[in-house]
């Protein structure tokens, strides 16, 4: 078993290739009763066969996907979980299973990857990883490079900024790292998944699954209330309801929850589009302009709400946007131009817009920024 520690998480791998793949699942049956879930998702792929258990307790990176209830119950009630799991891990449907449980009281992600010859080697460690990603259109006979060669990788629980003026292609990578549009070249990882591998019906699932869009518009049903807004993307259930709850909490919004949305003010209607962006709770939440529809007073309290995200649940959140008073509640600012990335930085003071303002300025400038 080797582990390595990745932005304050310790990940362990086991290798549980074909050879390998028994003698690594006897041990770990002595762990099974001190697991205590706390988060998964699903990665959907190409291949989706879907074990659909109680608890969302075992996370799949693949070609095939799964949710397996590892808790001490579950284990008793299920003990062919284990039995089920094995072909797809041997055949190699799969290339990584993520499980965060309390073991012994303290936060550990238990990561089992194994090889596979029909799938890619993927980095567990990063919600967000896009690689060489070039994306082209033509106007007439000529090809205009929105997007070249971009390389962007984000760590779990990191805030960060992408900026630009008009044209610059941040909103066309954005859109690119939410699979709602293809790339011609490159690739665009999301927890482990291409997205490139993925047809259309799969995208549309995973991207339910695993990320949260915030647009500048809200875009939220005007006949449906804050919560049913909230509630669109997910299953309907006692969970989704604590869910809902606790964001409608989280967000200061349980007295407009009954409110459609041409009843509340704009800031208002950011927030119920952010908690609709939550309810899955996405791998990364992607934010294109989330404060360019509002005044700076409303607009600097969705910053501060998003900054909140960061720090206090550890979310992963990418935004866009071309305001230095906004790129400043970030840990890092991207500056694109033409298509490319220029550079990037962090910024010195939280606070401070107008050294965001200098650093993005000398950035394009040409000179180097420390």
């Amino acid at each position: 078993m080797n582990s390595n520690v990745v932005g304050g998480i310790t990940y362990c791998r086991i290798d549980c290739s074909a050879s390998g793949l028994r003698g690594h699942g006897k041990s770990l049956l002595p762990w099974r009763k001190q697991l205590v879930v706390k988060h998964a998702k699903q990665h959907s792929g190409q291949r989706s066969e879907e074990f659909r258990f109680a608890s969302e307790d075992l996370i799949f990176v693949g070609q095939s996907s799964a949710f397996v209830d590892c808790t001490k119950g579950a284990w008793r009630k299920k003990r062919l979980a284990w039995r089920k799991l094995r072909p797809a891990l041997e055949a190699g449907r799969c290339h990584a299973i993520l499980l965060k449980v309390t073991v012994l009281e303290s936060l550990f992600p238990f990561v089992i990857s194994f090889r596979s010859t029909r799938v890619n080697p993927i980095n567990i460690s990063l919600p967000l990883d896009v690689q060489q990603v070039t994306k082209i259109y033509r106007q007439g006979a000529t090809p205009i490079h929105a997007l070249d060669g971009i390389d962007l990788s984000v760590q779990a629980g990191e805030f960060v900024a992408i900026m630009g003026a008009s044209g610059s292609g941040k909103s066309t990578l954005l859109h690119a790292i939410a699979g709602l549009i293809d790339v011609d070249s490159g690739n665009v990882m999301i927890a482990g998944q291409d997205l490139g591998q993925l047809s259309d019906v799969p995208l549309t699932k995973f991207r339910q699954r695993n990320l949260g869009i915030v647009f500048q518009a809200f875009n939220l049903i005007p006949s449906l209330t804050a919560e049913d807004n909230i509630r669109l993307p997910g299953a309907s259930g006692p969970e989704l309801d604590s869910k809902v709850e606790s964001l409608l909490d989280r967000l200061g919004m349980q007295d407009r929850r009954r409110h459609k949305p041409g009843a509340l003010s704009g800031g208002e209607q950011q927030r119920i589009a952010i908690a609709r962006a939550l309810v899955c709770n996405p791998a990364v939440l992607l934010a294109d302009e989330p404060t360019g529809s509002l005044d700076s007073v409303t607009g600097t309290q969705i910053c501060q709400l998003l900054r909140g995200l960061c720090d206090d649940e550890h979310r992963t959140i990418v935004i866009v946007t071309h305001e230095p008073h906004v790129a400043m509640w970030a840990d890092r600012v991207v500056v694109l131009k033409d298509g490319k990335k220029l550079s990037e930085f962090c910024p010195d003071h939280r606070h401070d817009s107008q050294a965001v303002a200098s650093q993005y300025q000398a950035l394009l400038r040409g000179e180097v920024v420390q």
